[in-house]
């Protein structure tokens, strides 16, 4: 995949073709190897123009309607499915999981929410916005989540969850993230009456 600029916009050429390029995002985490990208053209993305077998293609209509005769245009939403899996429970997982939205405080929203879908818990979606603000402003304040930023063209900054193999104190459980968003009350460290 080679990012070419030309009057002011970007293109990409994956296996001979040229696509707009909207978005591709790449990071320092995997090498800087593309792992989600977003094009639109005339040609269509196929699964033999991707790195591997692993990827996923969205196809979607461009907004608007082309005159009669012209050939439809398509977005292709294309991402490394590992990366973006958000159904494999946690210690399952081959490689972390990536979150990426519209913008640093969608990317921190689809974090929150995912993140309470991987750990099977309901999070209302008032409450998700209100931990993604926190998330935000505080860089991080959960265990194992980092912030990546793009090297690619959009200059997005997504976030990353880094899922431990191990187990240990220390990982992020659905009891963990439920005490720290607030869901479940904090336990007592000491657990015995006062005395008097």
């Amino acid at each position: 995949m080679q990012i070419i600029n030309h009057r002011g916009k970007k293109f990409i050429e994956i296996n001979g073709k040229q696509f707009y390029l909207h978005q591709a995002f790449h990071g320092e985490q995997w090498g800087r190897e593309i792992v989600f990208l977003q094009v639109y053209g005339k040609v269509p993305l196929r699964y033999e123009d991707l790195p591997d077998k692993k990827w996923l293609i969205l196809k979607t209509r461009t907004p608007g309607q082309q005159k009669k005769g012209e050939p439809k245009e398509y977005i292709y939403t294309a991402y490394d499915r590992e990366c973006f899996d958000y159904e494999t429970p946690p210690y399952e997982r081959k490689k972390d999981a990536l979150f990426i939205g519209k913008n640093k405080l969608g990317s921190a929203f689809v974090a929150i929410t995912s993140l309470a879908k991987i750990c099977d818990f309901e999070l209302p979606q008032e409450k998700a916005m209100e931990i993604a603000n926190t998330l935000v402003e505080k860089q991080t304040f959960i265990r194992e989540i980092y912030i990546e930023e793009d090297l690619g063209n959009a200059g997005n900054t997504a976030y990353r969850f880094q899922f431990k193999q191990n187990i240990d104190r220390w990982m992020v459980t659905a009891h963990y993230l439920k005490e720290l968003f607030g869901l479940t009350p904090k336990k007592k460290r000491n657990g015995g009456k006062k005395r008097k």
